[in-house]
């Protein structure tokens, strides 16, 4: 055995062992489970804000750059309600869902199956969470309750998973909910955005919290995946992990049609309206960024970055500084 290897033995042992003192007594420390959700003080207040208008994309469109101040801040319910929506999704439809699947991988430990256990747990709370905030936003501010359509990037991400072959179809999925639980939002981060309402601030701050240690877990998960699938199994993945990268990051405009037809627009106008506002939103939003640091770093722990055609799977993905050098390397296999 090698230096290197044993090296990367003795950092994975490390990590899990971090990772099982984090774990013990998790359902006294979950942030999400342990806290009250406080949903008071929705009454309105215009120095208050729901969401933070420069991660609003309709804002950014001509018809709605300068509203006025109720048009703004139904555009913010809006938002908030679509972000808890795919919130519930995300968690119940591919988070829960791949740690149910975790639980029948063989190469993954006892201990490893039941901290699993307890993140399931608290991605039900988080689902509880968001679903009870979402319902009274809309009761307190009379904004009708959306009916919204099924995200678009769950939609095309789980299609992909569907598409592996049967014996993948686990791995695949445990792998795309740890490229979301690594995943760090713009919309995560506004929490240090004073300027809107504290239980909106707090529930996303309680989120992160959790979050934090989810993306511990799925780090050391994925990293063990990585070591115990063959090199023609990892070819579905170099496609696979990029590609719910850039859904995860992407922006639904079937979803943000509805929030402009809610403002008296037709369909069709509604849908155009909704891609120029993505047009606008992303040529002038590129300081706020959602962050793929903590994605890399786990994909930084395998082998992934070293065999993948980096060039060619992340054209497009706005990579983190620290691994822009692999962006410029010179592949030696194409030599």
């Amino acid at each position: 055995m090698s230096f290197d290897e044993i090296k990367d033995i003795a950092i994975e042992k490390q990590n899990i062992s971090k990772l099982n003192m984090t774990m013990k007594n998790w359902d006294k420390k979950s942030v999400v489970r342990t806290l009250s959700r406080n949903y008071h003080n929705m009454l309105p207040n215009n120095e208050l804000r729901f969401f933070k208008m420069e991660l609003v994309p309709l804002a950014f469109h001509p018809f709605f750059n300068n509203s006025s101040i109720d048009t703004q801040r139904m555009l913010q319910i809006l938002q908030l309600s679509r972000y808890l929506y795919s919130t519930e999704i995300m968690e119940t439809h591919i988070v829960n869902p791949a740690l149910l699947a975790l639980q029948t991988i063989n190469f993954i430990s006892q201990e490893m199956k039941v901290n699993a256990w307890k993140i399931y747990t608290d991605e039900a709370y988080h689902t509880l969470m968001v679903a009870e905030l979402r319902g009274e936003i809309h009761k307190s501010t009379g904004v009708k309750f959306p009916q919204l359509p099924y995200p678009m990037a769950q939609k095309l991400v789980l299609a992909e998973v569907n598409k592996l072959p049967s014996h993948l179809k686990s791995i695949g999925l445990i792998c795309v909910a740890a490229v979301n639980e690594t995943l760090i939002t713009a919309n995560l981060v506004q929490a240090r955005d004073e300027s809107l309402f504290p239980f909106i601030r707090q529930m996303l701050t309680n989120h992160a919290k959790d979050e934090a240690v989810h993306s511990m877990f799925f780090t050391d998960v994925f990293t063990i995946i990585w070591k115990n699938i063959n090199d023609n199994d990892k070819l579905f993945l170099y496609h696979l992990i990029p590609m719910a990268i850039k859904n995860f990051l992407g922006l639904d405009v079937q979803s943000l049609k509805y929030d402009v037809e809610q403002f008296g627009f037709d369909t069709i106008l509604a849908e155009k309206i909704a891609g120029e506002a993505i047009e606008y939103y992303l040529a002038h939003s590129q300081k706020f960024k959602s962050s793929l640091n903590s994605t890399f770093k786990m994909l930084d722990q395998t082998s992934f970055l070293d065999e993948c055609d980096f060039n060619i799977i992340f054209d497009g993905i706005d990579v983190p500084k620290s691994f822009i050098k692999l962006k410029n390397r010179i592949d030696i296999r194409q030599i």
